[in-house]
């Protein structure tokens, strides 16, 4: 391979970025970056800026360099793999929202996964920023940067500068004035709260006014296929998140839904450890969890012998059956823990 002879080998974001000029705010991490991504551009712009959304979630860089448009910032999804073929590519805010082991088929180790995941920073200067989640501080190889860390989570260490909010208190240390505010935040999933920190953090680095930054947090963005209700029928109510591919967003979705919920898991596994998985839906009291796809017996003996389970070849007999279980007030949660490439296209033909 090109690589094995050590002859250089550029991706598209490489390619494309080395003709922007605009400051680039990039986001990578496991779960939640298109979500992030879509929340810190729509801030940008409500703030009077001029800001994109680009990369890994739908317009390529490359393709929005040939548009030839101005731009404040841009924002942009990066992904493990485009970060394995980056030179000189450089933002001037770099985001780590959460890391969980995914794509170890292609990377060959956690070990490997991190390392193309901290490629991020790798061009930063003392004049940018690096903003990682409080739970990656286990990670010392995500924490090297040229440029000022900070940190964002509920109930961070005082001793770290960033974003903290404890309880519904909202507390800025760092970079600019230290400031407290009061938010509201029970109308929210608990994954939307970490992510809308990310979001908010990035904002205030950037010096958008407080007040400003903060009202992200009384309309959530909120994506298809992520967690998303598609509908109360029979007095049930179904909720796609159907993006969930792996075992960490399926944990953040089982966190968000009521207990004694209806549970649809399974399709193309990535060979993760289920023993977490397990743990909270035991925890969460999940009633019934349908199995299905080519791992579905996988996901059965993984999970804890006090769930009951049921295991079925395909999606749509999973879906028929969580119907003809459920009773009038269950939530019946599609979250599969798995890719889908077993029986459909993508997730969202899923």
């Amino acid at each position: 391979s090109f690589i094995d002879k050590k002859i250089p080998v550029y991706g598209e974001l490489e390619i494309g970025c080395r003709e922007v000029t605009s400051p680039i705010i990039a986001v990578t991490g496991t779960n939640g970056k298109s979500t992030v991504v879509e929340t810190i551009n729509a801030g940008l712009n409500q703030a009077g800026k001029k800001s994109f959304a680009l990369g890994n979630l739908g317009t390529p860089v490359t393709e929005w360099v040939d548009s030839k448009q101005e731009a404040d910032y841009l924002t942009l999804e990066v992904s493990s793999y485009q970060l394995e073929t980056i030179e000189k590519f450089h933002p001037s805010v770099a985001v780590v929202l959460n890391i969980a082991p995914d794509h170890l088929s292609w990377h060959g180790s956690m070990e490997s996964y991190l390392k193309a995941k901290s490629r991020i920073t790798q061009n930063q200067t003392i004049e940018d920023a690096l903003l990682l989640h409080k739970d990656l501080s286990v990670y010392p190889i995500l924490q090297k940067t040229r440029g000022r860390l900070y940190w964002f989570g509920r109930d961070l260490d005082p001793s770290r500068d960033g974003l903290s909010l404890a309880g519904d208190l909202l507390e800025w240390r760092g970079a600019g004035p230290h400031w407290k505010s009061q938010v509201k935040v029970d109308h929210l999933f608990p994954h939307e709260v970490e992510n809308l920190l990310g979001a908010v953090s990035v904002l205030l680095l950037l010096g958008i006014e407080p007040d400003q930054a903060i009202t992200l947090f009384e309309h959530p963005l909120r994506l298809p296929h992520r967690i998303e209700e598609v509908g109360v029928h029979r007095g049930v109510r179904y909720l796609n998140d159907s993006k969930s591919t792996n075992c960490h967003s399926a944990i953040a979705a089982l966190k968000a839904v009521p207990t004694d919920s209806i549970w649809l898991v399974g399709g193309q596994g990535k060979g993760e450890d289920l023993s977490e998985l397990a743990h909270i839906a035991r925890d969460h009291e999940v009633r019934l969890a349908i199995c299905f796809g080519r791992d579905g017996e996988i996901f059965s003996a993984g999970l804890d012998p006090e769930i009951q389970t049921r295991i079925v070849p395909t999606m749509r007999e999973a879906f028929e059956l969580a119907a003809a279980e459920a009773r009038k007030g269950d939530t019946v949660l599609l979250s599969p823990a798995a890719a889908s490439f077993d029986e459909f296209q993508s997730f969202e033909d899923r």
